[in-house]
């Protein structure tokens, strides 16, 4: 019986170290919309890492539709002061991009497929009220 109290707190404690909450300082996530009459693929990746690469886990969002990117335990302020302060957003458009392999960020078919390429920062999305909208 007195594992469940001290398991309890334990968890608290990890919780409260590890746990962001969101608020005026702390933001979670960001919404990305898409006001384009195509579906589109987002992709992300630091812009000022060296030697960054890319996970290509790309996200469809449907014509006039919103996506939300977000992390799990961590603010996009404290992720992008550690990244060098810019987040690259790469956008595709999903008729082109489908069933063909992209394996880097910087490879030829890579650019060739993207629509466009944004550096976010932190101001950026402050003053975007935390939405990205495409085109």
């Amino acid at each position: 019986m007195r594992k469940l109290p001290l398991l309890s707190i334990f968890i608290l404690m990890i919780c409260a170290v590890d746990c962001q909450r969101e608020g005026p300082d702390c933001h979670l996530s960001f919404e990305i919309m898409n006001n384009s009459q195509d579906e589109i693929l987002i992709q992300s990746r630091e812009a000022n890492a060296v030697n960054a690469s890319c996970s290509f886990q790309m996200h469809r969002i449907p014509p006039s539709s919103k996506y939300e990117l977000r992390l799990k335990s961590t603010c996009w302020e404290d992720e992008l002061e550690r990244t060098g302060g810019l987040l690259q957003l790469f956008f595709f458009d999903a008729s082109r991009v489908a069933g063909k392999p992209i394996t880097e960020c910087d490879d030829d078919l890579l650019n060739s497929q993207i629509l466009e390429r944004r550096e976010i920062s932190i101001d950026y999305l402050r003053r975007n009220n935390w939405k990205v909208v495409f085109p």
